[in-house]
This record gives structure tokens, sequence and C-alpha cells, in this order.
């Protein structure tokens, strides 16, 4: 009877020395992985500095061009393109004006606003850009404008008689 509990106890003695054992390895693994991942971010510091480059580019999962921001003639502008490369929204500025275009598929401008020295305008272009209704304030003067398909105008108010 001696020997069977001797036995016994010997049998958990031998699973609790496993169970430390790999009590051990579990706790070595992980205060490796937290060294190295605070090893990891004291190489990371951050700083006030700024991030430079000539562009930025988004990039989506497949390699696809998606927006970029960018300089042109100094001057930055901003581009976001659809899954087919279509350039579908422009931003740029510069010392003169400023201006927003929205295109469609065909990269057509369906609708621009633009901001100027003597004012600005907003401009609603339909398909292939034939025809538009455009809303105009510079020097102090309100317009709207609407073009035919052939671009001339065809209504405008306030009516200047001519």
């Amino acid at each position: 009877m001696r020997e069977e509990k001797t036995d016994v106890v010997q049998v958990r003695i031998d699973r609790l020395s496993r169970e430390i054992y790999f009590h051990r390895l579990a706790l070595t693994g992980m205060v490796l992985v937290c060294s190295m991942t605070l090893l990891t971010a004291a190489g990371q510091s951050t700083t006030d500095d700024p991030v430079t480059a000539k562009s930025f580019q988004l990039i989506d999962d497949a390699g696809g061009l998606r927006a970029e921001l960018k300089t042109e003639d100094g001057h930055p502008a901003l581009y976001m393109f659809d899954a087919d490369a279509k350039q579908r929204i422009a931003l740029w500025t510069d010392d003169n004006a400023t201006g927003l275009y929205l295109k469609d598929a065909s990269e057509t401008t369906r609708v621009g606003a633009a901001l100027f020295a003597q004012g600005g305008g907003f401009a609603l272009h339909g398909p292939e850009s034939r025809g538009a209704a455009v809303m105009t304030f510079m020097d102090g003067k309100r317009e709207i404008r609407f073009y035919n398909d052939e671009g001339e105008v065809s209504e405008r108010f306030p009516e200047t008689g001519e």
C-alpha cells in the first residue's frame, strides 16, 4: 500500500514538473517577445520634425494609385483616382487661384469650384462638358449663366441686355 502511494505521489510530482517546465518556457517566450517589442519601440522615436517628400501616394491593396499629393510648378495639388485609375477629384492652389474639380468616369469635369482674387464661381457641367450652369461672384457682381450644348450662353441672370 505504501508503495502504491509512493507511485501516485511520484506520478503527481512528474506531472507538476512537466507543467512547471512548460510554464517556464511560456514565461521565457513572453519575456523575449516583450523585450523585443520594447527594444523596437525604443528605436522608433517620435519627433516634431516634419516629414518631407516630393509627393505622397496612397496605394490600394492591389497596388493601384488611389490618391496623390504633390507639387506642380511649386504649388500643391491633390488628386484622387478610382479603381480604374481615372482621376475623379482634383484640388489645387497657386498664387492666383484655388480650384476643386469633381470628374465623372471619363475624367470629364462635372462639378467645379474656383476662388480667385476677384471672387469665385461654381459650375455644373453636362455629360462630355456639353451644357453648363455657372454661378459667379466676381468683382462684386453676381451672375448665373446657362450654356447650351454648343457652349453658347442661353440664359443669363441678371440679364445684361446684350
